[in-house]
């Protein structure tokens, strides 16, 4: 057979490798490789189109393997071609390769005041007199929720009021000039104002608890607000006693007011806590920050998306200390809590009180507890007609608890006084830099250990295997036993994101 040595096509190859850079709202660049024996490249360029090549192209010609595009209008679908040319036979022209690109959206929508996003409506702002006819809030999923027109006069001022919205839900706000995306901000709607007591922190907030009726509802604005009641030195924050079912929410979930003071609790009390700053550094007393003061029954606790502040003198978090006090629920989710000292007390410390279901998840917990357990719950079962309470902690990022004497407990649960006296759950959890073992209590009942994570933790009984007679330590759960570095972002200043991917995808400590 003779040998080839040359190809003789009828046509040029096409070109291959197209592709769209640099996308922006009015340029994009086109690039592809060489195609041997063209003397140049067509381009056209299709708007509003998807690889139908249906509209009217503009048409360019080059003689390089890039072209950059401009005046692209924003927002819309496009589809390009190329074909490599031969100046001097058509015929041998190549056939089209092709590429899809939509340009960039417009970011003309204005940032939003902390006034301009309701609990139920929104104020949207763009430069006065642009092109826009429509604006759409989507869900977080990105759904649309509604879409409405923009009148002339809306237009015209630059600015629209949306209602219809949900309280405490997340949103994206997006404006168009037929049907063309101009600008989107995301934002959060308020806690539901809806029958709330409004306080401002001129208010005297700490006589209004005092006088706080059932089922009372304050919604407070950015503003730091001093408990007085209990306090005999002025510029020192007291207690609020709550007797009723209170809640007490911060309107802004980027600006969150700031409580100074605790909370004492009587019983038929109910307290519902959401997006404030409890700060205990200016407390008169270091008491802890929840007391359920007499006997009775008791509803909900309930602390969510709150930053709690601890003095390194404060004696913990929660406290039950008084006979026959009968709590529901004790929720936590959701917080940030640091620098609880625990000087005199455990941080959550249950000594004669019963709390039915206790749920702490999604929190972060540090510099707290130098010298105490983390969770106390006595022995008093038999107060109460020996009951089983549940006790579930999930999801939480632990660091430097604990961490100033060795043998601490985690949990330290002798509630009912035998093994399956408590139905506890430990999963998902992050644990750095702690000297505590789990608990040397044999009446603590086993927990379901699940899928923990710990790093730099020093004492070697919380990897002691179990011994269900005497003493309760972890059970080999985790593939993480003093795993590697999590890589907090910057935990000096409480900012625990984790940086190891690894440890990441195990889906431990706090989820967001």
């Amino acid at each position: 057979m003779d040998e080839i040595t040359s190809l003789i096509l009828d046509r040029n190859f096409s070109p291959i490798g197209l592709e769209a850079k640099n996308v922006s709202t009015s340029t994009a660049n086109l690039s592809w490789q060489p195609v041997s024996g063209a003397t140049s490249y067509e381009v056209e360029v299709y708007p509003d189109d998807s690889l139908a090549f249906a509209t009217t192209p503009k048409t360019f010609t080059t003689e390089g393997v890039s072209l950059n595009l401009e005046g692209l209008t924003y927002d819309t679908k496009y589809s390009a071609r190329v074909r490599a040319v031969d100046n001097s036979d058509a015929s041998r022209n190549s056939k089209w390769t092709s590429v899809y690109f939509r340009s960039d959206a417009q970011q003309i929508m204005q940032s939003m005041a902390l006034e301009d996003v309701g609990d139920k409506d929104v104020i949207i702002k763009w430069p006065k007199d642009s092109l826009i006819n429509s604006a759409s809030i989507l869900d977080k999923d990105g759904n649309v929720v509604l879409t409405q027109e923009v009148t002339a006069e809306e237009q015209a001022a630059g600015r629209k009021k949306i209602s219809g919205l949900t309280p405490e839900t997340s949103y994206v706000a997006k404006i168009y000039n037929n049907g063309k995306e101009c600008g989107s901000k995301k934002f959060t709607t308020i806690a539901d104002l809806s029958g709330a007591t409004i306080v401002r922190s001129t208010d005297d907030f700490s006589s209004m608890l005092e006088n706080a009726t059932e089922g009372q509802v304050f919604a407070l604005y950015n503003g730091t607000y001093m408990i007085s009641s209990g306090s005999e030195t002025p510029d020192k924050a007291g207690s609020a006693v709550i007797e009723h079912s209170v809640t007490i929410k911060g309107i802004y979930p980027t600006a969150k007011p700031t409580i100074q003071g605790t909370f004492k609790l009587q019983a038929g009390a109910s307290l519902t806590l959401s997006n404030l700053v409890l700060d205990g550094t200016n407390n008169a007393a270091t008491d802890q920050f929840f007391d359920y003061k007499s006997a009775g029954d008791y509803k909900l606790l309930d602390v969510e998306d709150c930053e709690i502040i601890g003095a390194g003198d404060q004696k913990g978090l929660l406290y039950g200390n008084t006979d026959q006090a009968i709590i529901d629920n004790v929720v936590f989710r959701n917080n940030k809590i640091h620098g609880i000292g625990c000087d005199g007390g455990d941080f959550f410390d249950v000594r004669k009180s019963y709390i039915k279901d206790i749920t702490f998840v999604n929190n972060t917990v540090y510099n707290c507890a130098n010298e105490r357990d983390l969770f106390r719950y006595d022995d008093k079962a038999s107060n109460y007609g020996n009951p089983v309470p549940v006790i579930t902690v999930k999801n939480n990022t632990f660091y430097n608890v604990m961490n100033a004497t060795s043998g601490k407990r985690f949990l330290y649960i002798r509630f009912n006084g035998k093994k399956g006296g408590q139905q506890i759950t430990w999963a998902n959890n992050l644990i750095v830099n702690t000297q505590a073992v789990y608990t040397n209590q044999s009446t603590t009942s086993t927990p379901s250990y699940q899928n923990n994570y710990y790093f730099g933790c020093a004492n070697a009984n919380l990897f002691a295997a179990s011994d269900p007679e005497n003493k309760l330590y972890w059970n080999g759960d985790t593939s993480g036993k003093n795993g590697a570095d999590p890589k907090f972002k910057d935990a000096a200043k409480g900012d625990f994101t984790v940086g190891n991917e690894d440890v990441s995808k195990l889906g431990v400590g706090v989820q967001k």
